[in-house]
């Protein structure tokens, strides 16, 4: 990388990193948003962009972990960090009881157990209606759009990016 890249990445991380303290709540939830899909896309490279995997029920894995730390936090009240690291946790399993036999599939083999996931997934939610919310999901309090939470995805973003960088060079 040249320096100018490095200085304009420096500036961009520097107006982040202060834009709460002048954003609106709708500006903050829109860049919590933001940094949440940068992760996932980051993560969802990784699987088929560097391997050439087809992963239909990626976000299956990501869905688990938020439906996880959602229900933690709505329905038991737990504390946003606790709950996001549960949900953490609870996507890693998934991803090692599933990923350790399908990724010995290959091709069309390996999509369509993925997409197999993602469909018992959608099953699952929407029997499980009053824990999940259904269709309709789960609504978490306003508090959960904070200025604390906002570094957290953000720092979450750029780690995601780093480590992408880091093993596709």
């Amino acid at each position: 990388m040249t320096r100018g890249l490095y200085a304009a990445l420096a500036v961009v991380v520097i107006g982040l990193a202060l834009y709460p303290m002048e954003a609106t709540g709708y500006g903050i939830r829109f860049m919590l948003q933001l940094f949440m899909w940068i992760a996932l896309a980051q993560s969802w490279n990784l699987i088929s962009g560097l391997t050439g995997y087809v992963s239909f029920g990626h976000v299956a894995f990501f869905g688990m972990g938020a439906y996880t730390a959602g229900i933690l936090i709505a329905k038991l009240g737990w504390p946003w960090l606790g709950a996001s690291l549960a949900g953490g946790i609870m996507a890693m399993v998934l991803a090692l009881v599933i990923g350790w036999p399908c990724l010995r599939l290959k091709g069309p083999y390996f999509a369509i157990s993925m997409l197999g996931l993602n469909e018992v997934l959608r099953v699952a939610v929407s029997y499980y209606e009053g824990l999940t919310g259904g269709g309709n999901g789960l609504s978490l309090p306003t508090l959960y759009a904070s200025v604390q939470i906002y570094y957290v995805m953000g720092l979450l973003a750029l780690g995601v990016t780093a480590l992408t960088y880091v093993i596709s060079t």
